[in-house]
């Protein structure tokens, strides 16, 4: 073999790595990953405008709001991104819905989440009261971010709109 040609081999490898090709252009991780690691994030211009249109209505409003999309559109990692970007500013407490999730665990692990008092002997109407009571009496807005909502059973999600009431 010439040198030539052991110059155009070394140069032109049909066998790529194709899984770990970010490797070659001297990145650290995947780029198009769906981890949701927010070490390489781009944040479009229209992104943008989503976190300060959410941040706005977190931080000024007593609401309810639904983000919805396809599956595997990136709610999540929305998510991840908006409260990475407010938690300084703002209570936060993050939930994974269950269909399984009752008032009562509910309540638990947002008393947890925001570090409220929590008695189990109330009731669930008496714990929501208290709670809303506690929240309101901070100086930092407060926000519960619940994914995948949808899978909450009628009766949790009546609780979450007693919240909002």
């Amino acid at each position: 073999m010439s040198a030539r040609e052991r110059t155009l081999k070394h140069e032109f490898n049909p066998v790529l790595d194709i899984a770990n090709y970010w490797h070659h252009y001297g990145l650290t991780q995947d780029p198009f990953s769906l981890t949701g690691d927010d070490g390489i994030f781009y944040v479009s211009p229209r992104w943008e405008e989503h976190f300060d249109l959410l941040s706005d209505l977190c931080q000024y409003n007593n609401l309810l709001l639904a983000v919805t999309a396809c599956s595997g559109s990136g709610k999540t990692l929305l998510k991840d991104q908006f409260i990475a970007r407010i938690q300084d500013n703002m209570s936060v407490c993050q939930l994974t819905a269950t269909p399984t999730l009752t008032v009562p665990q509910l309540l638990e692990w947002t008393a947890s989440g925001f570090s409220l008092r929590y008695d189990a002997k109330k009731t669930p109407e008496h714990q929501l009261d208290s709670q809303l009571t506690q929240l309101g009496k901070r100086a930092t807005p407060s926000l519960l971010v619940i994914d995948d909502a949808h899978l909450l059973s009628g009766e949790t999600q009546r609780a979450l709109l007693y919240w909002v009431h």
